[in-house]
């Protein structure tokens, strides 16, 4: 079963950086291709980093523990900033 929420996390990480890209590229077309570059990179460095941590907290704190940190993670690293810039990234710019 904890392959299953990685899989779903990884699914998640993708659409997440898809959308980021898509409205970062709107908002600066001229730097179209750093955007693409630097949010593909940033997306890389999370997904190598987690399959280190994953399997020990796993066996630290059990599968449902997990998979609250893990959905914690997603909600405050991911969705509330997105939330955040469609709301007052016209703003910001």
């Amino acid at each position: 079963m904890p392959v299953i929420g990685i899989a779903i996390v990884g699914v998640e990480n993708r659409v997440v950086t898809t959308v980021l890209i898509t409205y970062g590229v709107d908002c600066h077309q001229e730097e179209s291709a750093s955007i693409g570059v630097f949010t593909t990179f940033v997306r890389q460095v999370w997904g190598f980093i987690g399959q280190f941590w994953f399997p020990d907290m796993f066996t630290s704190v059990g599968v449902a523990a997990s998979a609250a940190v893990t959905a914690a993670l997603i909600v405050g690293v991911s969705i509330l900033p997105t939330m955040l810039l469609q709301w007052r990234g016209q703003l910001w710019r």
